[in-house]
C-alpha cells in the first residue's frame, strides 16, 4: 500500500504490525524454560547445504550460550524422533522437499506430504511431535522452488493437527533463509514472542531487497508467547522408555573448538563433511548385500579347501613285458598255422 511518492507502508516490517495467520487449534501454554534454548536442525538427504548455512548463521548465538544447536543429516522420521528424545528440544527446523496431495481420493490423501526419508503427512508428523511436550515451534524449509506451495499447506495442516506454532519459509534462497532464521531464533532466545521474532526476520529480508512476505507463521489465538525465560522450570514428566540407539548412531561429544559450535547428530564422526560420509544403502537393498557377502564367503572357503587338498598319488609302475619273436623264413609256413582261403566267385553271364 502506498501513501504517497515518498512514504511506503510495508506490512510485517514494523514492530507494531505483524503478519500472522491465526488458527483455531488449541495452543500449548508458554513453556517455562531456563536458557539456553535447544534447536534441532533436521535435514533430509540432499539438503546438507542449507543445514550448513543455518549452522554458520547461528554460530554467534551458540557462542553466547543463548542457543544449543544440533544438526541431523540424512534425517528421517525415526531419526528425528530419536534426536528429540535425547534432550529436551524447544525448536525444530526441518529442511526437506514437500509433495502436493492427491486429487480425487480421500480427504487425508489430499494433504501435502513431507519427504523426510519417506512421505509423511501432517497428522502422522503431528503424532510424532506430540510426544515431546517441550517443543513449541516447527520451521519448515525447502531447497526446491516447486515445494514452496505444498510446504505452506503442510504448515497450516500441521499447526491444525498439533497446535504448535508452525513457520513456513516459502520460496527463498538457502542463504537468505539462514539469515532470516538467525534473526528469528535470536529474538526467541532473547524472550521475544513468536510474531515479533518473525517480524525481525522480515525486516532483514526487506532491507536486503528479498521476498519479505514469503515466510508465513501459523499460531493459535493468543499463542504468540512461546517461552517464559528464567521462570521456574517444573520437573519433566516421565516419558516411556525408548530403545537405546546403537553406538554408531549416538551423538559424539561436543567439541570445544568455537569455530564449530553446531553439534552434528549425523551417523558419522564429528567434523566429517557430507562429501566423505559413507554411502547409505536403501533398506530393501541391505538383505541382498548381506546374502551376497555370505555367498562370497562360502565360495572363498570352498576354493581354499580345494587348493589345500593333497593330489592323488601317481599309479604304480608296471614292468614292460618283452615279446620274443622267432624269425621264419620267407615262403615257409609253420605246421598248424591256419591258412586263409579266399571265397570264389562265379562270373555272371
Amino acid at each position: 500500500m502506498s501513501l504517497g511518492t515518498k512514504t511506503l507502508w510495508q506490512p510485517a516490517t514494523r514492530e507494531d504490525y505483524t503478519l500472522v495467520r491465526i488458527g483455531a487449534a488449541v495452543r500449548p501454554p508458554p513453556l517455562p524454560v531456563a536458557p539456553p534454548l535447544r534447536l534441532l536442525i533436521a535435514a533430509a538427504t540432499g539438503c546438507d547445504r542449507a543445514a550448513d548455512m543455518l549452522g554458520t548463521a547461528l554460530a554467534s548465538e551458540v557462542r553466547a550460550h543463548r542457543l544449543i544447536v544440533d544438526r541431523l543429516l540424512d534425517a528421517d522420521a525415526v531419526g528425528v524422533a530419536q534426536a528429540l528424545g535425547e534432550e529436551p528440544c524447544h525448536l525444530l527446523h526441518i529442511i526437506a522437499p514437500a509433495l502436493a496431495g492427491l486429487t480425487g481420493g480421500p480427504a487425508r490423501a489430499a494433504l501435502p506430504r513431507l519427504r523426510l526419508g519417506r512421505n509423511i503427512d501432517p497428522p502422522a508428523l503431528a503424532t510424532i511431535l506430540g510426544e515431546y511436550p517441550e517443543l513449541r515451534l516447527i520451521t519448515l524449509a525447502t531447497q526446491d522452488a516447486e515445494s514452496a506451495v505444498p510446504m505452506a499447506g503442510l504448515a497450516a495442516a500441521l499447526h491444525e493437527a498439533s497446535g504448535l506454532a508452525t513457520l513456513a519459509l516459502g520460496d527463498i534462497d538457502a542463504a537468505v533463509a539462514a539469515d532470516f532464521c538467525a534473526s528469528c531464533y535470536s529474538a526467541l532466545a532473547a524472550g521475544e514472542p513468536s510474531d515479533l521474532a518473525v517480524t525481525y526476520g522480515r525486516i532483514q529480508l526487506a532491507d536486503t531487497a528479498n521476498a519479505w512476505g514469503a515466510p508465513q507463521i501459523f499460531i493459535g489465538s493468543g499463542g504468540e508467547e512461546l517461552f517464559r525465560l528464567g521462570a521456574s522450570v517444573p520437573a519433566p514428566a516421565p516419558r516411556p522408555a525408548r530403545p537405546a540407539r546403537s553406538s554408531e548412531q549416538r551423538r559424539p561429544l561436543r567439541e570445544s573448538d568455537l569455530t564449530q559450535p553446531v553439534r552434528p547428530l549425523n551417523r558419522n564422526h564429528a567434523g566429517q563433511s557430507s562429501a566423505t560420509r559413507p554411502p547409505t544403502w536403501p533398506a530393501w537393498l541391505t538383505p541382498r548385500i548381506v546374502a551376497l557377502i555370505v555367498a562370497g564367503l562360502i565360495l572363498i572357503i570352498m576354493v581354499s579347501q580345494s587348493l589345500q587338498r593333497p593330489s592323488a598319488p601317481p599309479p604304480p609302475l608296471t614292468p614292460t613285458r618283452f615279446v620274443r619273436m622267432t624269425p621264419v623264413p620267407i615262403g615257409t609256413v609253420p605246421p598248424g598255422f591256419p591258412t586263409l582261403t579266399l571265397p570264389t566267385t562265379t562270373p555272371r553271364p
